[in-house]
Protein backbone atom coordinates (compact mmCIF):
# COMPACT_ATOMS: atom_id res chain seq x y z
CA UNK A 1 0.00 0.00 0.00
CA UNK A 2 2.83 2.37 0.91
CA UNK A 3 4.57 1.62 -2.38
CA UNK A 4 1.38 2.44 -4.27
CA UNK A 5 1.01 5.75 -2.46
CA UNK A 6 4.66 6.62 -3.11
CA UNK A 7 4.34 5.79 -6.81
CA UNK A 8 1.20 7.92 -7.13
CA UNK A 9 2.95 10.82 -5.40
CA UNK A 10 5.90 10.58 -7.80
CA UNK A 11 3.57 10.48 -10.82
CA UNK A 12 1.62 13.48 -9.54
CA UNK A 13 4.83 15.45 -8.96
CA UNK A 14 6.08 14.54 -12.45
CA UNK A 15 2.77 15.66 -13.96
CA UNK A 16 2.92 18.99 -12.13
CA UNK A 17 6.53 19.59 -13.20
CA UNK A 18 5.72 18.71 -16.81
CA UNK A 19 2.63 20.93 -16.85
CA UNK A 20 4.59 23.81 -15.38
CA UNK A 21 7.40 23.49 -17.89
CA UNK A 22 4.96 23.29 -20.79
CA UNK A 23 2.99 26.33 -19.63
CA UNK A 24 6.26 28.29 -19.34
CA UNK A 25 7.17 27.63 -22.96
CA UNK A 26 6.72 30.49 -25.44
CA UNK A 27 4.06 30.37 -28.14
CA UNK A 28 5.17 27.50 -30.35
CA UNK A 29 5.31 27.09 -34.12
CA UNK A 30 2.07 25.93 -35.69
CA UNK A 31 -0.05 27.58 -33.01
CA UNK A 32 -2.05 30.77 -33.32
CA UNK A 33 -0.33 33.91 -32.14
CA UNK A 34 -1.97 35.90 -29.31
CA UNK A 35 -4.52 38.55 -30.17
CA UNK A 36 -3.52 42.05 -29.12
CA UNK A 37 -3.96 45.78 -29.65
CA UNK A 38 -0.93 47.97 -28.91
CA UNK A 39 0.37 51.42 -29.84
CA UNK A 40 3.54 51.36 -31.93
CA UNK A 41 5.80 54.21 -33.07
CA UNK A 42 7.63 54.56 -36.37
CA UNK A 43 11.02 56.26 -36.75
CA UNK A 44 9.33 59.70 -36.66
CA UNK A 45 7.61 58.84 -33.36
CA UNK A 46 4.23 58.85 -35.08
CA UNK A 47 1.86 56.60 -33.13
CA UNK A 48 -0.02 53.80 -34.90
CA UNK A 49 -2.61 51.29 -33.75
CA UNK A 50 -1.28 47.74 -34.15
CA UNK A 51 -4.34 45.51 -33.99
CA UNK A 52 -3.75 41.80 -34.52
CA UNK A 53 -7.14 41.46 -36.20
CA UNK A 54 -6.22 44.21 -38.68
CA UNK A 55 -2.80 42.63 -39.30
CA UNK A 56 -4.28 39.56 -40.98
CA UNK A 57 -2.90 38.74 -44.44
CA UNK A 58 0.44 40.29 -43.52
CA UNK A 59 3.67 38.68 -42.44
CA UNK A 60 4.36 40.03 -38.96
CA UNK A 61 7.71 39.67 -37.20
CA UNK A 62 7.57 40.29 -33.44
CA UNK A 63 10.91 40.77 -31.66
CA UNK A 64 11.37 41.27 -27.90
CA UNK A 65 14.66 42.98 -27.06
CA UNK A 66 16.55 45.05 -24.49
CA UNK A 67 19.17 47.70 -25.16
CA UNK A 68 21.71 46.16 -22.72
CA UNK A 69 21.55 42.71 -24.40
CA UNK A 70 24.57 42.13 -26.73
CA UNK A 71 22.71 39.39 -28.62
CA UNK A 72 19.84 41.80 -29.26
CA UNK A 73 22.27 44.30 -30.76
CA UNK A 74 23.82 41.63 -32.97
CA UNK A 75 20.42 40.38 -34.07
CA UNK A 76 19.50 43.86 -35.33
CA UNK A 77 21.99 43.39 -38.16
CA UNK A 78 20.34 40.12 -39.25
CA UNK A 79 16.89 41.70 -39.01
CA UNK A 80 17.99 44.54 -41.29
CA UNK A 81 19.55 42.21 -43.88
CA UNK A 82 16.57 39.84 -43.98
CA UNK A 83 14.16 42.76 -44.19
CA UNK A 84 16.02 44.55 -46.96
CA UNK A 85 16.39 41.40 -49.05
CA UNK A 86 13.22 39.38 -48.47
CA UNK A 87 10.48 41.45 -46.89
CA UNK A 88 7.43 42.48 -48.88
CA UNK A 89 7.55 46.20 -48.10
CA UNK A 90 3.88 46.66 -49.07
CA UNK A 91 2.50 44.24 -46.47
CA UNK A 92 5.14 42.97 -44.02
CA UNK A 93 5.37 44.47 -40.53
CA UNK A 94 8.14 44.35 -37.93
CA UNK A 95 7.15 45.00 -34.28
CA UNK A 96 10.04 45.49 -31.87
CA UNK A 97 9.04 45.40 -28.20
CA UNK A 98 11.49 46.96 -25.75
CA UNK A 99 11.43 45.24 -22.35
CA UNK A 100 14.57 46.55 -20.66
CA UNK A 101 12.72 48.94 -18.36
CA UNK A 102 14.21 51.97 -20.11
CA UNK A 103 12.00 53.02 -23.01
CA UNK A 104 14.40 55.83 -23.95
CA UNK A 105 17.43 53.57 -24.40
CA UNK A 106 15.40 50.87 -26.16
CA UNK A 107 14.11 53.59 -28.47
CA UNK A 108 17.68 54.70 -29.26
CA UNK A 109 18.57 51.15 -30.35
CA UNK A 110 15.40 50.91 -32.43
CA UNK A 111 15.94 54.32 -34.02
CA UNK A 112 19.51 53.47 -35.02
CA UNK A 113 18.36 50.39 -36.98
CA UNK A 114 14.79 51.25 -38.00
CA UNK A 115 13.38 50.56 -41.45
CA UNK A 116 10.11 51.56 -43.11
CA UNK A 117 7.41 49.19 -41.81
CA UNK A 118 9.05 48.80 -38.38
CA UNK A 119 7.25 49.85 -35.20
CA UNK A 120 8.56 50.30 -31.68
CA UNK A 121 6.43 49.26 -28.69
CA UNK A 122 7.86 50.46 -25.36
CA UNK A 123 7.75 48.44 -22.13
CA UNK A 124 4.73 46.29 -22.94
CA UNK A 125 5.14 43.43 -20.47
CA UNK A 126 1.56 42.30 -21.03
CA UNK A 127 2.49 41.46 -24.62
CA UNK A 128 5.61 39.67 -23.36
CA UNK A 129 3.43 37.58 -21.03
CA UNK A 130 1.05 36.78 -23.87
CA UNK A 131 3.93 35.39 -25.94
CA UNK A 132 5.30 33.71 -22.76
CA UNK A 133 8.88 34.87 -23.10
CA UNK A 134 11.42 34.84 -20.27
CA UNK A 135 14.56 35.74 -22.20
CA UNK A 136 15.69 38.13 -24.95
CA UNK A 137 16.04 38.30 -27.83
CA UNK A 138 12.86 36.41 -28.66
CA UNK A 139 11.65 36.32 -32.27
CA UNK A 140 8.29 35.22 -33.67
CA UNK A 141 7.34 35.14 -37.36
CA UNK A 142 3.56 35.08 -37.91
CA UNK A 143 1.91 34.47 -41.29
CA UNK A 144 -1.24 35.99 -42.80
CA UNK A 145 -3.56 33.48 -41.10
CA UNK A 146 -2.04 34.49 -37.75
CA UNK A 147 -0.19 31.20 -37.34
CA UNK A 148 3.31 31.19 -35.85
CA UNK A 149 5.85 30.01 -38.44
CA UNK A 150 8.92 30.55 -36.30
CA UNK A 151 9.63 30.77 -32.57
CA UNK A 152 13.24 31.42 -31.59
CA UNK A 153 14.77 32.41 -28.24
CA UNK A 154 18.27 33.84 -28.53
CA UNK A 155 20.10 35.48 -31.39
CA UNK A 156 18.61 34.32 -34.67
CA UNK A 157 20.71 33.59 -37.72
CA UNK A 158 20.16 35.15 -41.10
CA UNK A 159 19.29 31.80 -42.74
CA UNK A 160 16.65 30.76 -40.18
CA UNK A 161 14.95 34.15 -40.29
CA UNK A 162 14.94 34.21 -44.09
CA UNK A 163 13.36 30.74 -44.34
CA UNK A 164 10.66 31.72 -41.85
CA UNK A 165 9.79 34.89 -43.78
CA UNK A 166 9.60 32.97 -47.07
CA UNK A 167 7.43 30.31 -45.45
CA UNK A 168 5.10 33.00 -44.11
CA UNK A 169 4.85 34.56 -47.56
CA UNK A 170 3.54 31.27 -48.96
CA UNK A 171 0.49 31.54 -46.73
CA UNK A 172 -2.08 30.32 -45.98
CA UNK A 173 -4.00 33.56 -46.39
CA UNK A 174 -7.42 34.61 -45.19
CA UNK A 175 -10.21 36.16 -47.22
CA UNK A 176 -9.72 39.48 -45.45
CA UNK A 177 -8.21 42.35 -47.43
CA UNK A 178 -4.97 43.92 -46.30
CA UNK A 179 -6.02 46.73 -43.98
CA UNK A 180 -3.92 49.91 -43.78
CA UNK A 181 -2.29 50.50 -40.42
CA UNK A 182 -4.03 53.52 -38.97
CA UNK A 183 -2.50 56.36 -37.03
CA UNK A 184 -3.43 56.67 -33.40
CA UNK A 185 -5.42 59.90 -33.15
CA UNK A 186 -6.16 61.38 -29.73
CA UNK A 187 -9.61 62.75 -29.07
CA UNK A 188 -10.24 66.44 -29.52
CA UNK A 189 -9.01 67.91 -26.24
CA UNK A 190 -10.57 71.31 -27.00
CA UNK A 191 -14.02 69.78 -27.34
CA UNK A 192 -13.56 67.84 -24.12
CA UNK A 193 -12.37 70.95 -22.28
CA UNK A 194 -15.35 72.98 -23.55
CA UNK A 195 -17.82 70.29 -22.52
CA UNK A 196 -16.17 70.07 -19.11
CA UNK A 197 -16.37 73.85 -18.65
CA UNK A 198 -20.07 73.87 -19.55
CA UNK A 199 -20.80 71.00 -17.20
CA UNK A 200 -18.84 72.66 -14.39
CA UNK A 201 -21.41 75.48 -14.30
CA UNK A 202 -24.21 73.00 -13.72
CA UNK A 203 -24.57 71.46 -10.24
CA UNK A 204 -23.75 67.80 -10.01
CA UNK A 205 -26.77 65.59 -10.69
CA UNK A 206 -28.71 68.68 -11.76
CA UNK A 207 -30.77 66.72 -14.25
CA UNK A 208 -31.81 64.23 -11.58
CA UNK A 209 -32.76 66.96 -9.13
CA UNK A 210 -34.69 68.84 -11.83
CA UNK A 211 -36.79 65.75 -12.60
CA UNK A 212 -37.43 65.14 -8.89
CA UNK A 213 -38.44 68.79 -8.42
CA UNK A 214 -40.75 68.70 -11.44
CA UNK A 215 -42.38 65.51 -10.17
CA UNK A 216 -42.81 67.04 -6.72
CA UNK A 217 -44.41 70.16 -8.19
CA UNK A 218 -46.77 68.02 -10.25
CA UNK A 219 -47.83 65.99 -7.21
CA UNK A 220 -48.32 69.20 -5.19
CA UNK A 221 -50.49 70.69 -7.95
CA UNK A 222 -52.63 67.54 -8.03
CA UNK A 223 -53.00 67.68 -4.23
CA UNK A 224 -54.08 71.35 -4.33
CA UNK A 225 -56.63 70.65 -7.06
CA UNK A 226 -57.97 67.66 -5.17
CA UNK A 227 -58.26 69.69 -1.94
CA UNK A 228 -60.06 72.52 -3.68
CA UNK A 229 -62.46 70.11 -5.33
CA UNK A 230 -63.13 68.44 -2.00
CA UNK A 231 -63.95 71.65 -0.15
CA UNK A 232 -65.87 73.02 -3.09
CA UNK A 233 -67.98 69.89 -3.11
CA UNK A 234 -68.61 70.14 0.61
CA UNK A 235 -69.62 73.80 0.27
CA UNK A 236 -72.11 72.90 -2.42
CA UNK A 237 -73.58 70.14 -0.25
CA UNK A 238 -73.67 72.17 3.03
CA UNK A 239 -74.86 75.53 1.71
CA UNK A 240 -78.41 74.41 0.69
CA UNK A 241 -78.95 72.89 4.13
CA UNK A 242 -77.69 76.00 5.88
CA UNK A 243 -79.71 78.28 3.59
CA UNK A 244 -82.80 76.17 4.08
CA UNK A 245 -82.38 76.29 7.84
CA UNK A 246 -81.84 80.04 7.78
CA UNK A 247 -84.82 80.61 5.51
CA UNK A 248 -86.96 78.19 7.48
CA UNK A 249 -85.90 79.72 10.73
CA UNK A 250 -86.57 83.23 9.40
CA UNK A 251 -90.03 82.30 8.15
CA UNK A 252 -90.88 80.54 11.36
CA UNK A 253 -89.61 83.51 13.31
CA UNK A 254 -91.64 85.90 11.19
CA UNK A 255 -94.85 83.84 11.60
CA UNK A 256 -94.34 83.60 15.37
CA UNK A 257 -93.71 87.34 15.65
CA UNK A 258 -96.77 88.04 13.50
CA UNK A 259 -98.88 85.70 15.70
CA UNK A 260 -97.72 87.43 18.87
CA UNK A 261 -98.46 90.85 17.40
CA UNK A 262 -101.96 89.77 16.30
CA UNK A 263 -102.66 88.16 19.71
CA UNK A 264 -101.53 91.28 21.51
CA UNK A 265 -103.67 93.52 19.29
CA UNK A 266 -106.66 91.28 19.87
CA UNK A 267 -106.28 91.52 23.65
CA UNK A 268 -106.01 95.26 23.47
CA UNK A 269 -109.08 95.52 21.31
CA UNK A 270 -111.10 93.21 23.53
CA UNK A 271 -110.09 95.16 26.63
CA UNK A 272 -108.14 92.27 28.17
CA UNK A 273 -106.92 93.49 31.53
CA UNK A 274 -103.59 91.61 31.10
CA UNK A 275 -102.79 93.96 28.29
Amino acid sequence: MNKLVSMMSILALAFVMTSTSISALPVMEGHKAPEFVVIGYNSNKTAYVLNSHMLRNRTVIVVFFAHYCPHCRSEMENLIKAWDLYADKSRDVMILVGVSGSAERDWDLFKANCREGWYFVPENYTLADMFKIDAVPATFVVDGSWTVQLTHIGEIGMGMLTLAIQQAHRGPWTDMPVTPIEKFIKKNETKKTTEKAIKSNIPENAEKYFLIGALGAFITALAVLATRSFYRGRSREDKPAESEEIVRGGVEGSEEAQYLVEEENEQIINGNPEA
